[in-house]
């Protein structure tokens, strides 16, 4: 493990916190991830698919090879099965406006869980306005029980929202919207099981793996997913880039997400109308995150090099670690399970983010003084709104770990929030 944090140059960094716990909004990058970025700038840069030239047949090559590094990655059936973006969020969005303006024509419905992230929410809802006219609706099911994932009562919510489509009162498809983890409560939920089962109830599938993919193995070919979204700067990659995987007979359904340059297979002699690139090309207009590619395929080889097995039972231990120390300061609320030795099918039970508040202290307060102690944390509705409102309470605190973290960052934490208990009580 500590070789693992070595390659990390941010960690020699002067003035940079002692104890990093905010892995879950970015991840920190390894050295041979900014080298890759470095030299492809510096001596192999050129735009992809607008030239002849050795350089840009160069780019071009290295920019699919990238394509081809996420799609074995993630096992995706093919690599024209990936699609590059700039984030999860730009990913759900092309798939919620994509979807939107094609199959729900006559309506449908949109379904999402109570535990996402606003960007699978706040698309899904936009689409369904847009489309209000032709009868689509937007609807969140609850999928928690307290602060913990409730299967029994998102197994009844999916039912619940499709039985409409059995009494005719909804025509059109259904798109399902679910995390592969939470960014609040840390859950992996059996996602096999529950996509099978809303494939069963003839519902689409879109998986936000924003913070399953750093941490878990993905298999969008086991999950049967129809789409699979995520970040490269989860992922210990750079910014500006996404992926979404769209499932090949499905993404020859759909019409293009932007307008521009490259995704035109030819415009008509009279100017009037258009047809498009196949696949992934016609979802990509305009001059693509070709570096930040570069810097993914990277990121891949190098969590590849560890292993998940590796990177899982690290991680895994460092929770339960975390979990065990905290469940000790006193007038603390943890969110979520508490217990972090469950595995699933060969995967933990939950990822390393842990949310929690003390009582009677601010949440936004404890992130002020574990900051000046030196330990960086998130506070705040961490773009989760409906599960906070579920939760009865405006924010809270997250501490998340990455593959770089140890005991020692746990044990900081633990000291700063003993320091903020007797400073604010």
């Amino acid at each position: 493990m500590f070789s693992w944090r070595g390659q990390f140059p941010v960690f020699k960094a002067k003035g940079f916190p002692k104890s990093f716990l905010d892995s879950a909004a970015s991840a920190q990058k390894p050295a041979c991830v900014l080298k890759a970025m470095d030299r492809f700038a510096r001596a192999h840069y050129a735009n992809i698919r607008r030239g002849v030239h050795s350089l840009a047949e160069a780019s071009t090559a290295a920019y699919e090879q990238a394509r081809q590094a996420v799609a074995q990655f993630i096992d995706a059936p093919c690599a024209d099965s990936i699609i590059f973006t700039h984030g999860t969020t730009e990913s759900i969005n092309l798939a919620a406006d994509c979807l939107g303006s094609s199959l729900f024509r006559n309506g449908g419905k949109f379904i999402v869980t109570s535990l996402e992230h606003h960007s699978n929410f706040l698309p899904w809802q936009a689409a369904a306005q847009k489309r209000n006219d032709a009868g689509a609706a937007f609807e969140v099911i609850e999928a928690s029980s307290g602060n913990r994932f409730d299967m029994a009562a998102l197994r009844a919510g999916i039912e619940r929202a499709v039985s409409a489509r059995s009494k005719n009162e909804v025509s059109g498809p259904i798109v399902f919207g679910i995390a592969h983890a939470s960014n609040v409560l840390g859950v992996v939920p059996p996602l096999k099981e529950i996509i099978a089962l809303a494939h069963r109830h003839g519902c689409l599938v879109l998986v936000d793996g924003a913070q399953a993919v750093p941490h878990i193995p993905v298999s969008v070919c086991d999950l049967d997913c129809d789409f699979y979204a995520f970040s490269g700067h989860k992922l210990y990659g750079p910014t500006g880039i996404g992926v979404l995987y769209i499932r090949p007979e499905l993404a020859e359904r759909l019409p293009p997400f932007m307008l521009g340059g490259g995704m035109v297979n030819r415009v008509a002699e009279d100017f009037h109308q258009t047809t498009w690139a196949p696949a992934p090309h016609r979802f990509e207009a305009g001059t693509p995150p070709i570096i930040e590619a570069i810097g993914l395929h990277a990121a891949i080889d190098f969590v590849q090099k560890i292993g998940f097995e590796k990177i899982m039972k690290h991680e895994a231990d460092l929770t339960r670690y975390a979990l065990g120390k905290l469940k000790n300061i006193p007038d603390i609320t943890i969110y979520g399970e508490t217990d972090g030795s469950q595995w699933i099918g060969g995967i933990p039970a939950r990822i390393g983010v842990i949310s929690f508040n003390l009582h009677n202290i601010h949440p936004h307060d404890v992130g002020s003084i574990l900051g000046a102690h030196g330990v960086a944390v998130r506070v705040g509705h961490h773009c989760a709104q409906p599960l906070m409102k579920g939760l009865g309470i405006p924010g809270c605190v997250r501490a998340s770990l990455g593959m770089y973290n140890n005991q020692r960052d746990v044990d900081c934490l633990i000291s700063g929030l003993n320091l903020a208990q007797k400073k604010l009580l």
